[in-house]
């Protein structure tokens, strides 16, 4: 049986799932807790592009 494609609210979905479970982690060195804010970043960026993607056109002034 295979799994329909996400949908994009789907995708938003998890992906905002996964910055929450990094929310409170800390990297033991510097280089870890780097690693994990910046994936936090980056989950967060991805979020809001694809949620602006999906924004209907604004019309023109």
């Amino acid at each position: 049986m295979t799994k329909a494609p996400l949908t994009d609210d789907e995708v938003v979905d998890i992906l905002h799932r996964m910055a929450f479970d990094l929310f409170n982690e800390t990297g033991e060195t510097t280089a870890g807790d780097t690693a994990l804010k910046a994936s936090r970043g980056a989950l967060i960026i991805y979020m809001i592009a694809l949620i602006s993607a999906n924004e209907p056109p604004k019309p023109p002034d």
